[in-house]
Formats: structure tokens, C-alpha cells, sequence
């Protein structure tokens, strides 16, 4: 159970409420205490795999979906020139581009950057978005606060870097369109099929944002 602390609750929660959706049964739940760890484990991850389960075609897949470090910015100045508040981060981002690109050669030599998987991220900066009233962007080369630029600047870099797929949100619109597949999903478990996101980074007025716009489906992310 090790990195699985909600686990053993979770298991509980099934026994008592597997009934509740009958999209649980569709995953094959059937109300045995196994049934719930395969769910628990494979459809959503509150608990570790059991041993005996095969590995599906799908994690096949994942295992050719492999990260490779990145060398150059292209990709991501194409990304980032989109958006009008993104452009005090973009020109910190270039004034640094020969030492961000000598860091990861140099980590690359330090460790095995190989064998990880490419994730699927997504970056949604509230404090940007308009809903917010911060103005920051807008007053970055006028004397505003910098401090958080700076900081998502460095970690959007950090990631692109390390070869995940990056997607940079910083409106509600932004939002809705990238989650659009769970956006109003009111059952009980996941959406099937691929993830929209595997790892979310987020500001806490981007929180409050996430929030609303998922809805129901808030609970499959939070």
C-alpha cells in the first residue's frame, strides 16, 4: 500500500456504494472485494496494480510513448506567440535559451533521462486569465509583479525540456476547450478512453476556475 494512502478507504467506499452508479458495473465491479482493486488500480488510481493482472495493450502503447529531452525551443515559442500575456514570459524564456539547453544536456549526462513516460500536462494560469482582474501580464514591462512570471515561465520551460506534452491555458475558454471531453460528465467514474490530462499544475485562482468548469467531473481530478 505504499504511495497508496487513500486506498483502503476507497475500498470501503466501493463496498458500500458500488451500486451507486451503474457505470461501476460496466468496468466490471461486481461487488467483490477484487473486483473493487481492479477498479481501484486500473480505472482509477487510488491502489496499486495486482500482481497477477496482465498488462493491457494500452500500457504496451504507453511504453512506446516514451519522453525524449529537447534541444530547442520551436515547438513552444509557436505555443507560447499565441497569447499576448504570455509574451514577458517568452522574451525571459529567449534571453536564457543557450543556458536552459546547456542544464539539460548536463542533466542528461548526470541521469537516465530514458524510459519516461511522455506525459500529458496541462498549465492553466489563473492569475493571467481575464476573469481574474489581476492584470499582471498586462502591467509586467510597466513596474507590476514579476515573481510569478518568472516562476511558471521557468516551469513550463522545465517541462517542455524534459519532452512531455504541454498544454498552456490561460483563459476559461482555454480550459473548456482542453477538458471539453469530461466537461458535464456526471457519472460516477472516469471518462473511457484516453486521459485529457495526467498531471495538472495550477495557480489557486485557477483552482476555483478548474472547479467550475469540470462540474461533476472535478472529483476524478481533484
Amino acid at each position: 500500500m505504499d504511495g497508496y494512502p487513500h486506498c483502503e478507504g476507497k475500498v470501503k467506499w466501493m463496498k458500500d456504494m458500488w451500486r451507486s452508479d451503474s457505470c461501476y458495473s460496466n468496468y466490471g465491479v461486481d461487488g467483490s472485494t477484487c473486483s473493487f482493486f481492479i477498479y481501484l488500480s486500473e480505472v482509477e488510481n487510488w491502489c496499486p496494480r495486482l500482481l497477477w493482472r496482465a498488462v493491457t495493450h494500452k500500457e504496451e502503447t504507453d511504453k512506446r510513448t516514451m519522453t525524449e529531452i529537447r534541444t530547442d525551443f520551436d515547438d513552444l515559442y509557436k505555443v507560447m506567440s499565441r497569447h499576448e500575456e504570455f509574451r514577458w514570459m517568452t522574451l525571459r524564456i529567449k534571453r536564457m535559451d543557450d543556458t536552459w539547453i546547456e542544464a539539460i544536456k548536463s542533466l542528461a549526462e548526470k541521469q537516465n533521462l530514458e524510459k519516461r513516460k511522455r506525459k500529458k500536462i496541462l498549465v492553466h494560469l489563473g492569475l493571467l486569465t481575464k476573469e481574474s482582474g489581476f492584470k499582471i501580464a498586462e502591467n509586467a514591462f510597466s513596474g507590476g509583479p514579476l515573481g510569478e512570471l518568472v516562476q511558471w515561465s521557468d516551469l513550463i520551460t522545465s517541462l517542455y525540456l524534459l519532452g512531455h506534452d504541454v498544454r498552456i491555458s490561460a483563459s476559461i475558454a482555454e480550459l473548456k476547450e482542453i477538458m471539453k471531453k469530461v466537461v458535464g460528465n456526471r457519472s460516477g467514474c472516469p471518462t473511457q478512453g484516453d486521459k485529457v490530462v495526467e498531471l495538472i499544475y495550477i495557480d489557486i485562482v485557477g483552482l476555483a476556475q478548474f472547479k467550475k468548469t469540470l462540474g461533476p467531473s472535478w472529483v476524478h481530478y481533484q
